[in-house]
């Protein structure tokens, strides 16, 4: 019996995944098990004729017995096929895996969402990129170095989950307009931002497609219960102060693919007056593989920073994220398969029908509703121009990383 097919060809997809940041579309929710199945799984009508003419000429006009003993024997062989197909598509735990990616997600759309570390007057206008990751294992470095691919192609658990998103951010600040207050609110210790990314590639990887969708944009609010204080000139020693900000912050993140899955085959012995005879069942179709992620995040948070020698602003914060969203991961196929009688003594085969494999896998998951967040940073200041870099870290285990460039005055 051979058999080798969806291990390789669905972790071309992780493969992918990796390639761009992260992970087309999927069903709404899980499917139903088993995920694999195979329909009009018989011979087609006259194959008993064809295999009493090709092997067994002494059996003329047994054809219909021919033909039962033959389906009697594909079941099983059918059966045996599906279980293995279903129980790889059992290893592989992607509601794990999307569980993981959509708390990933959820961090990943809200950290280019503000400006906390430049010292802007009236405007900060910056682009940044970043990445969330939510590993099985709490050790974050051994999740990522370890092979994702190999550990999806063995049957493994995946063991991380991953996000992205990009943005252009403007920030405005209100200290310079001449605003009425309202009440309890000082418009000078106002910061308001909006960010906004759009992203889409296709890529191909070894022979295989993808495509990837990238979106994200929010609105946040900062207020200064604490405003900046100097404690020394030619902002050498600065302290930002304290602010309260919230938000709300949207991000999706498509890949969807067209993958062709190698051949596989099952093979089960026959027996047909006294020869012995393989009954072939081959299975290789082109596949749609892919990962959709949605988040929406409201932050409630907290930030300062400290700016030392005009050159370095160290910054960090904390809070908490109310999330919302949705992980959906789906593979999905619907192509006949090649049912043949083979005579392993000399080579010779009959055609003898196509029965319909059919893949439907979906699994969906949700972020964690209430995840607290913990924020530090580093910009480095070069005159009006500030290349940054933070990290995050959520109650949920979930890690975020964002990098950029910013303009402020």
């Amino acid at each position: 019996m051979r058999k080798r097919a969806f291990r390789g060809s669905l972790a071309v997809l992780w493969g992918m995944s990796l390639a761009l940041f992260g992970v087309g579309t999927a069903a709404a929710a899980d499917s139903p098990d088993p995920p694999f199945r195979i329909t009009d799984l018989q011979v087609a009508p006259g194959t008993g004729n064809q295999v009493i003419l090709n092997f067994a000429p002494q059996l003329v006009g047994q054809g219909d017995a021919i033909e039962q003993q033959l389906n009697t024997a594909l079941q099983q062989n059918g059966a045996d096929l599906s279980a293995e197909v279903n129980s790889l598509l059992g290893n592989l735990n992607l509601g794990n895996f999307s569980s993981r990616s959509a708390n990933a997600m959820a961090l990943a759309g809200q950290q280019a969402a503000t400006d906390d570390a430049s010292a802007f007057e009236v405007v900060s206008l910056g682009v940044g990129a970043s990445v969330g990751l939510n590993p099985a294992d709490p050790n974050l470095v051994r999740a990522v170095i370890r092979d994702g691919q190999q550990r999806l192609a063995d049957g493994e658990d995946i063991g991380v989950g991953i996000g992205a998103a990009a943005a252009v951010t403007l920030g405005i600040n209100f200290k310079r307009f001449a605003l009425p207050t309202l009440g309890a609110l000082n418009w000078r210790r106002v910061q308001a931002f909006v960010h906004v990314g759009t992203y889409k590639q296709s890529v191909t990887l070894d022979a295989d497609t993808a495509d990837v969708a990238m979106t994200s944009w929010g609105f946040a609010g900062r207020y200064a219960l604490f405003e900046p204080v100097a404690y020394a000139p030619f902002g050498l020693l600065r302290w930002g102060g304290l602010r309260l900000g919230a938000g709300f912050n949207t991000s999706k993140l498509t890949l969807s693919g067209s993958n062709t899955l190698a051949s596989q085959t099952q093979t089960t012995p026959t027996v047909v007056a006294g020869r012995n005879l393989e009954l072939d069942l081959v299975y290789g179709a082109a596949s749609r593989l892919g990962v959709k992620l949605a988040a929406m995040s409201i932050p409630l948070e907290a930030t300062t920073s400290m700016q030392l020698g005009y050159l370095l602003t160290f910054y960090g914060g904390g809070g908490v994220d109310f999330n919302f969203g949705t992980t959906s991961v789906a593979a999905s196929s619907n192509a006949p398969m090649t049912l043949s009688v083979r005579d392993p003594a000399n080579g010779r085969t009959v055609a003898a029908g196509n029965p319909t494999g059919i893949l439907a896998l979906a699994r969906q998951r949700h972020p964690t509703t209430v995840d607290v967040r913990g924020m530090v940073g580093l910009q480095v200041n070069l005159g009006v121009l500030g290349v940054y870099g933070q990290a995050q870290a959520t109650s949920s285990k979930t890690a975020g990383f964002n990098c950029g460039l910013r303009g402020f005055w």
